[in-house]
């Protein structure tokens, strides 16, 4: 079995930590490592599925302020 498409990453509900487990735990519980916060492990995404880089997801984004002054 190749490794890589028997596992998958979910976020902890807890701390927002990337955990990763087997596609046969979907549905069952564990804690958390981090928090050991009790979670349900999720059904993986489909393959379908439009997969981000982690890095994209952690960039920050600024919004900049109206360049124009509102009516009185």
């Amino acid at each position: 079995m190749d490794d890589a498409h028997d596992t998958f990453e979910f976020l902890c509900s807890g701390c927002n930590r990337w955990l990763r487990a087997r596609v046969t735990a979907a549905g069952r519980r564990l804690r958390c490592p981090e928090c050991l916060h009790a979670i349900s492990v999720p059904d993986p995404d489909p393959p379908s599925t439009v997969k981000f880089n982690r890095a994209e997801l952690n960039v920050r984004f600024s919004i900049d302020p109206p360049t124009s002054q509102p009516p009185s």
